[in-house]
């Protein structure tokens, strides 16, 4: 799980390396923890699945990134509910 921009084109170098020496598919996800404005370096096609806060994320990560919607997930900023009450 990459949760900082400027390292998710390492991990997923990584685990494109791992799975071609083992044999074995190595998913690599990101979370993207910023709500409306977000640096390019997140929005890297290679990932199985990248995890955005908001409707602007959604679209930097496909015209930035290129990163097709199957791969895009919606979920809100992943904060507890206690902490947001605060």
């Amino acid at each position: 799980v990459s949760v900082l921009p400027l390292m998710t084109n390492v991990p997923i170098s990584c685990c494109e390396r791992i799975s071609e020496e083992t044999g074995r598919h190595l998913p690599i996800f990101t979370v993207v923890t910023d709500l409306g404005s977000a640096h390019c370096l997140w929005f890297a096609n290679g990932v199985d699945k990248m995890y955005i806060a908001s409707d602007q994320c959604r679209e930097l990560a496909k015209s930035r990134g290129k990163v097709p919607d199957e791969k895009i997930v919606q979920i809100g900023l992943p904060i507890r509910h206690q902490f947001a009450m605060q």
